[in-house]
């Protein structure tokens, strides 16, 4: 099938996609409970407090979706068509996205649970090498990306989306190291998701900019 000329054809694509990323986002919240109705103030603190974990885990757990969220956004800064190629990776690419609200809940309910955390890195790594796929794929040529993709550009979007595999799949290990702060038990892995995440985009900024 020939590229389809047109911003129209873009634009659907982008909020199509965006309109399953905030699907996914949404669903995230459902996995916190909601305190008993009638009950009195110090019942509630306590039940707020009995929550906390599921508060870390949304957070953690909106905060990833979010990095493949800006990764994917910056696809439609260049994108000027599409082919049927590009749809059936697109789906293939928001597949796994729909999918991530299931492992995030069962990480959000068993953060300090080894299963449940590999279970939520291996979705997200399978994740970012799907998105690493699309985005070399649509990056190949000037068959569907605009000229402003130059060959520096396009490895280093590459290099942040394989860097956010390579910190959930590094993070496998660190399962079996657990620890809590209060009584909030957690492995080590998410630590490490956050501090590889942010680690690597400034590297790869700071290396950009040297360049």
């Amino acid at each position: 099938m020939w590229p389809a000329e047109g911003d129209r054809e873009v634009e659907r694509l982008a909020f199509f996609s965006d309109a399953v990323f905030a699907v996914a986002l949404t669903l995230l919240v459902i996995h916190i409970p909601v305190p008993a109705s009638y009950v009195t103030s110090d019942v509630l603190h306590d039940s707020l407090g009995d929550v906390v974990p599921e508060l870390i885990g949304f957070g953690i757990s909106f905060a990833v979706i979010g990095v493949l969220w800006v990764d994917h956004h910056r696809l439609f800064d260049y994108l000027r068509r599409r082919d049927e190629g590009l749809l059936w990776m697109t789906l293939a690419f928001l597949l796994c996205i729909a999918f991530l609200p299931f492992p995030a809940g069962v990480f959000t309910k068993h953060m300090g649970a080894p299963v449940a955390v590999l279970l939520f890195a291996g979705s997200v790594f399978v994740t970012a090498l799907v998105w690493s796929s699309l985005w070399w794929f649509a990056t190949a040529g000037p068959r569907l990306v605009d000229d402003s993709v130059d060959r520096a550009a396009r490895r280093q979007v590459l290099e942040r989306s394989l860097g956010t595999a390579a910190t959930f799949g590094l993070s496998a290990p660190t399962v079996l190291v657990t620890f809590h702060i209060g009584e909030v038990y957690l492995t080590l892995a998410p630590v490490i998701w956050v501090v590889g995440l942010v680690g690597t985009r400034l590297w790869l900024r700071r290396s950009a900019t040297a360049a």
